[in-house]
């Protein structure tokens, strides 16, 4: 999406690590609290092109995307399009919504489960 600067990353999680947004923050700090190990902004490349997904789940091999934006019509666009290498790839993702922030867990446990099969916790 857009590029974002280390200086910008404003919101601090339990553990001390600097995100972006409240709904990263949200995200890291339910993981944080669960004890399930993950990457902030896992550098990736895909057909030669870089993304940086919000998180990755390593142990599972998952990856998180928070859409803080949703609703805009350029990010959505530009969304689309990251989804769409993000599926050629073979990638597991789930996508957060920010009406499903103040319910994190049970979004993230929802989806984890559909993605696997099995529980995140």
């Amino acid at each position: 999406m857009s590029q974002f600067v280390e200086s910008e990353r404003k919101y601090k999680t339990h553990e001390g690590e600097d995100v972006y947004s409240k709904g990263e923050l949200m995200i890291a700090n339910y993981l944080h609290k669960h004890g399930i190990d993950y990457h902030y902004e896992p550098v990736r490349y895909i057909d030669r092109r870089k993304w940086v997904p919000d998180f990755h789940l390593w142990k599972d091999d998952v990856y998180i995307e928070y859409l803080g934006m949703a609703g805009d019509e350029t990010y959505d666009r530009l969304t689309k399009v990251k989804m769409g290498h993000y599926y050629s790839a073979g990638y597991k993702v789930i996508y957060i919504y920010p009406s499903e922030i103040g319910r994190v867990g049970n979004a993230l446990n929802y989806k984890f489960k559909r993605l696997t099969e099995r529980d995140l916790l």
